[in-house]
């Protein structure tokens, strides 16, 4: 709601050799100037086509990485997530779980898609990991009750077939 400290910060932080990650949800005043200094811009199924105007997920979110960005990841709920650059356009799949309560389900998504960045991981990687915080998040009433310890997300993804240990690429 900031914008004008959301813009100097995303300036210092390029300027300092970080990488800028923007949570974008809606459209917002001065978007535009933010923007370009952004290097992952993750995303809401409705963000991409309300910013673009282009209906088309995938479409939308190429026209996306015109505005400075160098990933652009849109999550898709149960369906998992998109994640274009210019080199690759990755459509990773969800996790089915029985949802109880998908508050905080973008968060989760968010924090676990930093730390496999954090870690090395590739993209595929990452996005896999950040699709089972987020779905295992679900499974719980409130935006937090269902976080995991990573010994427990990783035996949740080896239990589906989708492991991220030494058998999946870093």
């Amino acid at each position: 709601h900031h914008m004008s400290a959301a813009i100097v910060a995303a300036q210092w932080m390029r300027q300092a050799g970080g990488i800028v990650v923007l949570d974008a949800n809606t459209t917002r005043p001065r978007l535009d100037e933010l923007l370009p200094w952004v290097d992952v811009l993750i995303t809401n199924p409705s963000f991409p086509a309300a910013y673009t105007g282009q209906r088309d997920v995938a479409i939308a979110a190429h026209e996306l990485l015109r505005t400075g960005a160098k990933l652009v990841v849109t999550t898709l709920g149960e369906e998992g997530c998109l994640c274009v650059s210019d080199d690759d356009t990755l459509h990773v799949p969800g996790f089915a779980v029985e949802v109880v309560d998908t508050t905080g389900a973008g968060d989760a998504f968010h924090g676990a898609f930093i730390y496999g960045w954090l870690q090395g991981w590739n993209l595929l990687r990452r996005a896999t990991f950040a699709n089972a915080v987020a779905a295992m998040n679900c499974t719980a009433l409130g935006g937090r009750a269902g976080l995991r310890r990573l010994e427990e997300v990783e035996a949740f993804l080896q239990s589906r077939g989708r492991g991220t240990g030494p058998g999946m690429p870093a």
